[in-house]
């Protein structure tokens, strides 16, 4: 049973956060990763900023469901996301950002969303058809999923 490698960036961990779903990490069948700036951009300025999704990220680093790696010489988390996921051999990285979508596509890597971590359980077995549009509602409301989006995913588990 091989064991996928991603890469997640902060844009991943604070829409699951924000719907109290950060659980679901844990359910894939992955080793993720993610390079110090996100850890540093989603816990620590976060936890300074009093966000309380920022304390919950902070537990799934203290569970190890997400291992960070140091990646040297990076003026920004994008680019640290992109260097650790060739680095590493990533097979995809986990991200809402439309900008890092953009340019990881433009590096041949590729890219999933929040909801598609939830797609994914779901043909896996692990969540229902009820449970995946209840979490694709939840991002929705909080502005982490388009609508137009949400139609799009809609469509995929109806069938």
């Amino acid at each position: 049973n091989c064991v996928l490698k991603m890469v997640v960036d902060s844009s991943t961990l604070v829409s699951l956060a924000k719907i109290r779903s950060l659980g679901v990490l844990d359910q894939l069948n992955a080793d993720i990763f993610c390079p110090f700036e996100v850890k540093k951009e989603a816990v620590d300025e976060g936890m300074a900023r009093h966000f309380d999704d920022a304390f919950e990220i902070q537990k799934i680093f203290e569970k190890n469901v997400v291992r960070v790696k140091e990646i040297y010489g990076h003026a920004n988390a994008d680019e640290a996301v992109l260097e650790l996921a060739k680095k590493i051999g990533a097979e995809f990285i986990l991200c809402n950002d439309v900008g890092l979508s953009r340019r990881a596509a433009g590096s041949n890597i590729k890219v999933k969303g929040s909801a598609d971590v939830f797609f994914e359980l779901y043909r896996n077995g692990d969540l229902n058809k009820r449970e995946v549009l209840q979490k694709l509602k939840q991002l929705v409301s909080k502005k982490r999923l388009s609508a137009k989006n949400y139609l799009l995913y809609f469509s995929g588990v109806k069938k």
